[in-house]
């Protein structure tokens, strides 16, 4: 609350500056700007618009393998998720590597049309063959898995979480280089959960 109400006074503060430099020149013509109150009242109602919090989707309600729930269980070929490289996979096999996964999970959520998407292919490559067999390195196509997508809260693309544990630890969105990738993930492995929609 004192970081709304600091920024309350400084707009307020800036108004009245900006009034007491135009009421000189131009004899306080300017609406808003013409007496001393109406300035105050401009930066109070502009210092309310900066400070206000923004609206955040609410919180995940459970583990991810409980809003995974509604997937249809297909035979997964788990066999052909390892480490090193990002493995692409279905609905199907996401989840199931959610519930059973031995490692944590490096997500990369994109589609085939997205440009940044295409640019962080390569990087993730790295970003696997430095994780090794500490995590799976995994890719899933927002269009051909909705169901994981919206599980995941995926608002744009590319979007990079970490999952360890059934619960998403870390969430980022837009191209990382390799060492970013890396170096977020490995700060990540041991952290605590974060509410899907920070």
């Amino acid at each position: 609350m004192g970081s709304m109400a600091g920024k309350v006074l400084l707009a307020m503060a800036a108004a009245y500056a900006w009034h007491r430099l135009v009421a000189g020149r131009d004899g306080g013509t300017c609406p808003l700007m013409c007496s001393p109150w109406r300035a105050l009242a401009f930066g109070s109602v502009f210092g309310l618009m900066w400070a206000w919090p923004a609206r955040t989707a609410p919180a995940a309600s459970g583990p991810l393998s409980a809003e995974l729930a509604g997937i249809e269980r297909k035979e997964t070929k788990m066999a052909s998720v390892k480490t090193g490289v990002p493995v692409h996979v279905d609905e199907s096999t996401f989840a199931e590597l959610v519930r059973t996964a031995d490692k944590p999970l490096v997500i990369d959520a994109y589609a085939d049309w997205c440009g940044p998407c295409k640019m962080l292919a390569p990087e993730l490559e790295k970003a696997a063959a430095s994780l090794g067999d500490r995590a799976y390195v995994i890719k899933i196509n927002v269009d051909e898995s909705p169901q994981a997508a919206a599980a995941l809260h995926v608002r744009s693309i590319p979007a990079l979480f970490v999952v360890k544990g059934d619960a998403i630890v870390d969430r980022w969105v837009g191209f990382s280089d390799a060492a970013s990738i890396v170096e977020r993930a490995e700060k990540q492995f041991s952290s605590q959960p974060v509410p899907a929609g920070s």
